[in-house]
């Protein structure tokens, strides 16, 4: 087994609040058990360490690591990407995601030079965190769940991608204040129905949860529940949630517009 290392200092200049660096350590026992290991084993790894500069913790902060074979890059150049694993030092498996040189995420095939690998790090106010990133094992299968989060920009011109999504781009949702927008300034419709979340009582069944309160005691279907006597916690929640609903409708001029 062989541990690639290269010494960095300050590599992330324009991030005052961090560094990186890598450093062999044949002290620390070889962790193992990764996920679709395919019966096979890891045969290499790169330790990361990350300090943190701040007086702020931490907390699952995406951080990259720069992939190539200068010195302050992790040398995983030619790499399958199919193997790469990433675990904190008491073991546990993360979430990453492996970015080509054009922000284009890779799941399989060689890793190129220029790449950049995103781990999610905590780390202690003025403190390190150690970090492993294992690969080449031949056997490994792809995981499944990669870590959601981007570096930078990605596709700024929109030229990548295909369908009606660019690469690295997420369509908006389409919630209940654009579909409001859409209706009413966009295509001169005069009336909506009031979003579902304030839709309690139908076609007989009990009324749903609002946030975490339950409209009854006990367990739905709430058979021994008086119907007429909701929970004040449940009628409190819901009278606050309509009323910023109803001031916010009142603010953009909707108050007519809407059926409740």
């Amino acid at each position: 087994m062989a541990v690639w290392w290269v010494g960095l200092i300050g590599w992330l200049g324009l991030m005052n609040w961090a560094g990186l660096g890598w450093a062999g350590d044949w002290q620390t026992g070889w962790q193992s058990g990764w996920y679709l290991d395919g019966g096979g084993y890891w045969a290499a790894r790169v330790q990361v360490t990350v300090t943190n500069r701040t007086d702020r913790p931490m907390e699952g902060l995406p951080v990259p690591v720069p992939i190539g074979p200068k010195q302050g890059e992790a040398n995983l150049v030619g790499a399958e990407a199919r193997s790469i694993r990433v675990a904190a030092a008491d073991g546990t498996e993360l979430l990453f995601a492996l970015l080509g040189p054009d922000g284009k995420e890779i799941r399989s095939g060689a890793i190129p030079a220029g790449a950049a690998l995103l781990i999610p790090v905590d780390c202690p106010p003025k403190g390190k965190s150690t970090y492993w990133i294992y690969f080449d094992n031949p056997l490994a299968g792809q995981v499944p769940d990669f870590l959601p989060d981007r570096l930078g920009l990605v596709n700024g011109d929109l030229e990548e991608g295909e369908g009606d999504t660019p690469t690295g781009w997420v369509h908006d949702r389409p919630d209940a204040q654009h579909r409001a927008e859409w209706y009413f300034n966009q295509l001169g419709l005069r009336h909506s129905y009031t979003p579902w979340h304030f839709y309690l009582f139908g076609w007989g069944h009990p009324p749903k949860k609002v946030g975490n309160e339950a409209p009854y005691a006990g367990e739905t279907p709430y058979r021994e529940a008086d119907r007429a006597a909701l929970r004040p916690e449940y009628k409190h929640l819901f009278q606050e949630a309509l009323r910023l609903f109803w001031d916010h409708v009142k603010q953009k001029g909707w108050a007519d517009r809407f059926v409740l």
